[in-house]
């Protein structure tokens, strides 16, 4: 929810700039702080999550003015609050997760200046874990957008911690796929947008393709990849780049067409280093960006000895070192891509 943080800034500074000083929308807790965070617009209004001493820390909106600053829905009655996460505009929608004290802590969306429970997924008070991988990590991205549906990773206590999808409505929201039938579950990650198509990393080994225009599952990885192998996955122009280890630390590079996966490049150490890993993969146009660890051996323990910067279009030879040491990039404006290193 940065972004939507760093424009709600904005629109107040410009608003300073051009009407004086800054304008308090409201004093939503008279006696303490509000502490407001988790900013994001939907439509018309910035929503937010607030405390008022009243009702505990709840999703409140704004359409900029004092008069239309209010809280939308005491979701768990009393000061207790409703654990509010995960704010994410979806269409004229917000999404987030809460807990109404009822139904655990479950999928919620905001809609025509209504707050409503989405589905209980998990029956109960347990919640049913949004965002969350059978081993307790955490996935990435909690939140997918493709076109009109949004996919996460939930645990309906039958299924274990299996990809849904949702429109933001009950009849629309539903488990696609059981991998493992049971209350267990393979390791999902990296939930990713490829050519209007969602692409997951399965048990950090296999690569899977949803088709939702027809609804059917795609294993399109191949057998070279090690078990624990693969772990990032990110979309530059036509391809979608995949990050593989070939045992603890030998780093490679592969990409996909959507169809199957080729290897790039296998990241060979140099000067006398005895291990590499590829991470932070970072797209720029046609070609995409990454971190090179470089890892020295002593007896035998490995250990960090520095990073490099490297840059591909997904080709072999045009896979080179942009830098010995590792850009931290920040994004891309105005196509420049921008970065920082110390």
């Amino acid at each position: 929810m940065k972004n939507c943080a760093i424009i709600a800034l904005v629109v107040l500074t410009l608003r300073a700039g051009v009407a004086g000083p800054p304008l308090m929308l409201g004093d939503i807790h008279p006696e303490g702080s509000a502490s407001p965070d988790q900013l994001a617009v939907c439509g018309p209004y910035l929503l937010f999550v607030a405390e008022d001493g009243i009702s505990g820390r709840e999703l409140w909106r704004t359409d900029g003015s004092p008069e239309g600053t209010t809280l939308t829905k005491d979701v768990s009655q009393g000061p207790v609050g409703s654990n509010i996460e995960s704010l994410f505009p979806f269409g004229s929608k917000l999404l987030f997760l809460a807990d109404d004290g009822v139904h655990g802590q479950e999928l919620w969306t905001w809609e025509d200046e209504e707050a409503r429970l989405v589905k209980d997924i998990h029956d109960g008070t347990a919640g049913s874990n949004i965002g969350i991988d059978d081993d307790g990590g955490e996935v990435t991205p909690r939140f997918l957008t493709i076109e009109d549906t949004t996919y996460f990773v939930a645990n309906d206590g039958q299924h274990g911690a299996e990809i849904w999808e949702t429109n933001g409505r009950l009849e629309g929201t539903d488990i696609i796929h059981d991998f493992l039938p049971g209350p267990d579950a393979y390791d999902i990650d990296q939930l990713t947008s490829f050519k209007q198509n969602l692409y997951y990393i399965l048990e950090n080994q296999s690569l899977y393709r949803f088709d939702q225009g027809i609804g059917e599952l795609q294993r399109i990885d191949e057998a070279y990849v090690p078990q624990n192998g693969m772990h990032e996955l990110q979309p530059a122009g036509d391809k979608l780049f995949v990050s593989i280890n070939f045992g603890a630390f030998d780093g490679a590079l592969a990409y996909s067409d959507g169809e199957r996966l080729w290897r790039v490049r296998n990241m060979v150490p140099t000067d006398g280093a005895e291990g590499t890993r590829v991470e932070m993969l970072t797209p720029f146009g046609e070609r995409f960006y990454f971190r090179l660890v470089i890892f020295e051996r002593e007896s035998d323990e490995y250990f960090e000895e520095g990073d490099e910067t490297w840059g591909s279009d997904g080709t072999h030879d045009n896979t080179t070192m942009a830098g010995r040491t590792f850009f931290k990039f920040h994004g891309v404006f105005k196509d420049h891509l921008y970065f920082s290193r110390s």
